[in-house]
């Protein structure tokens, strides 16, 4: 393993959730350290909120990368897959630093790990007038049934687990919604071993990958998808993006510079 990576265990993936929110002058720092193209996808958001989140999620990203690297955040670079799933540009030289993120309005969730696959997916559980009527268009038959049967109090809570678990695991395989929602099956029910059901099509069993329930915040529920079965998940925890920051040893004098 790359010495610049030695907080990161080969054996763990480690999972970073914050809000979205920062002072102004955090803010102004963070958008400094974007690309160009980072900075024009931030401006081309018609909501100020919504170009904020987005650059404090990429800024965020940058400068724990860096500090896994052993780089300038501003000198991370990122590459694109066909669904665009982003990685670390290859000219870099760090082929096994995998990660991914997802984030739901001000809720931001982190995941990395060294050469594995790997997925991640939150959305805050909220009111949703037409649940059965989408989960019949991208759930399984099967997972339907599991919706139904779920108490009344906790179909909301079931529908996300159910969506966030599918999301990880395309996302950890790079094809977005490429691949049918309904093609493969999760466990759903609150309180239900979380697990794959079924994998139809991946030429993986399900032996191979290890599905996992995170709680990044009150009334939020999100999964990560691993291509690995014997993975230690390690989740951090911040209030907001400031804290984040300031886990960082000497992160003040890093960040100001």
């Amino acid at each position: 393993m790359n010495e610049s990576l030695h907080r990161l265990n080969a054996r763990e993936i480690s999972i970073w959730c914050t809000r979205l929110t920062a002072s102004a002058g955090v803010v102004t720092k963070l958008r400094e350290i974007l690309s160009e193209d980072e900075k024009a996808r931030a401006n081309a958001f018609h909501f100020e909120k919504h170009n904020r989140y987005f650059v404090i999620s990429r800024g965020l990203l940058r400068t724990i990368l860096g500090r896994y690297l052993g780089i300038r955040p501003e000198y991370v670079r990122f590459a694109y897959g066909p669904q665009g799933k982003p990685f670390l540009e290859p000219s870099l030289g760090h082929f096994e630093l995998q990660f991914n993120l997802a984030h739901s309005e001000d809720l931001v969730v982190y995941a990395f790990s060294l050469g594995r696959m790997l997925g991640v997916d939150v959305e805050w559980i909220r009111e949703i007038s037409d649940i059965e009527e989408i989960a019949k268009q991208f759930f399984s038959p099967l997972e339907n049934t599991d919706l139904l049967r779920a108490p009344v109090s906790q179909r909301r809570e079931a529908f996300f687990n159910c969506w966030t678990r599918k999301e990880a695991y395309l996302k950890a395989v790079g094809t977005g919604l490429s691949v049918p929602l309904n093609r493969f099956r999760v466990s759903i029910l609150p309180g239900q071993p979380v697990r794959f059901l079924d994998l139809e099509g991946d030429t993986h069993p399900i032996s191979s990958w290890t599905l996992v329930h995170l709680t990044p915040a009150e009334q939020a529920v999100g999964a990560i998808a691993v291509a690995d079965p014997c993975c230690r998940i390690v989740q951090l925890q911040y209030s907001d993006a400031e804290e984040c920051l300031a886990s960082f040893e000497d992160s003040k004098d890093s960040f100001n510079r």
